[in-house]
Formats: structure tokens, sequence, C-alpha cells
């Protein structure tokens, strides 16, 4: 059989409940013209008359109850395959493997993955915490599903990143240090670039400032 004998089967079901192709295209928002050719057409596929056009309103035929009883019964096993496999993927235990470095596990997973695990209580976490270098091999390798970490200079090509929020970094220097007046010249001059090595030998507190939406991103030196 022809793949239209079950292709848009509700335009034969609802010719047959209106009695009237007219209504039935009106019902179902396609012209007159096209939904009797849809007709002729699928009785020509089928070899067999469909409805009895000489009376009005139209009449289904013996064979039209055979082929409207065939699309009812298709349609209630249709719905009951898609219903049994709902119930089946409800009831499968899914594996989530999740990588994380250290530091950004330790200050966000505990506000995300509670609620992760209640909404999906089918979905076994399996954490992976490793430097950030190390979870993009462990991608490539299917290792891990999906990693959450810091942007880095260093992401592969073969990996997938999108962003899912910006963050503020916000420097604090005592006034006193014999830093602070060369980097607020810096600042100063027309936005220029601050070259972070200069701070690699000093002590400084980070403070992170987390957004739920997305942020330009910024490096704001603040000064006490």
């Amino acid at each position: 059989m022809s793949s239209l004998t079950n292709k848009n089967s509700e335009y034969f079901l609802t010719v047959a409940k209106e009695k009237s192709i007219s209504k039935a295209a009106k019902k179902l928002f396609i012209s007159q013209s096209y939904l009797s050719q849809y007709i002729l057409k699928l009785e020509s596929t089928l070899d067999m008359q469909l409805f009895d056009r000489s009376k009005s309103p139209i009449e289904i035929t013996e064979a039209g109850k055979i082929y409207y009883d065939y699309l009812e019964n298709s349609n209630r096993l249709y719905t009951k395959l898609t219903a049994d496999f709902d119930t089946l993927n409800k009831q499968r235990v899914h594996t989530l493997n999740l990588g994380f470095a250290p530091w950004r596990g330790s200050t966000l997973l505990p506000d995300i993955l509670p609620i992760f695990i209640k909404q999906y209580p089918n979905v076994q976490v399996v954490l992976h915490e490793h430097q950030v270098k190390e979870l993009y091999g462990l991608i490539e390798k299917n290792v891990i599903d999906v990693g959450i970490m810091n942007s880095s200079l260093d992401a592969s090509d073969k990996v997938t990143t999108e962003f899912i929020t910006y963050e503020n970094i916000v420097l604090v220097a005592n006034k006193e240090h014999p830093l602070t007046e060369r980097l607020v010249k810096m600042t100063q001059n027309n936005g220029e670039a601050i070259d972070l090595k200069m701070l690699e030998d000093e002590c400084f507190i980070y403070i992170n400032f987390s957004f739920q939406q997305p942020v330009h991103k910024s490096t704001v030196i603040h000064w006490v």
C-alpha cells in the first residue's frame, strides 16, 4: 500500500464525520478542491470507492467503513504505542556524567544539583572533578557528557561551548600598596588593559558576583 493510506488520515475521517467535503475543508482549514483531489487520489490508491457522491449528504460506502475502522484502530494503536514508550522512558534510569573544576563545583553545584535531581528523579548524576584542561579531553573521549567550567583560551575546537552566564571580577587593593598608583593610571588611561601577571606574586581575595541573566564581561578595580 502507498504511504497515502495513512498520510493525513484526519482528512478522510473528517469528511466521513461531516458527510460533506466543503464542511470538512472548512474544518480542516484547507481548500475544497484540494480535499476533493485528496479523496480521489486515495480512492485510486486503494482501488475502492469510499464515498457515494450521488447522495446528499454524501454517504460512506462499505469499503469506506472498513477503511474508517482501520484508521481509527491505527490511531488508537499509535496513541498506545507513544504512551507505552513514554512510560518506559520515565521508568528508565538515565546517567549524566557531569564534569567540573574543583572550585567551580564547590560554589555552583550546591545551588543547582538538588534542584536538578528533584526535577529529574530518573537521572543518575555522576560527578567528575578535574582541572579545566583535563575536562576538555574527557569530553572528547565521551567520559563526561557536560562540563561546567570557566571559559578558557585553551578550549578544544572539537568541543562545543556555550556561555551560561557572565561574571564580574572585583579586585580590592590597599591605597598604600606600591602597585596601586600604577594600576590606577593604567585603568584611567583610555581603558588600557591590565596585565594580570603583575599580580601573580600578590595575595588578594577573589569575590565572585554571579548574575541570573547574562551581562557584559568586565573587570572592575575598586580601591579602598
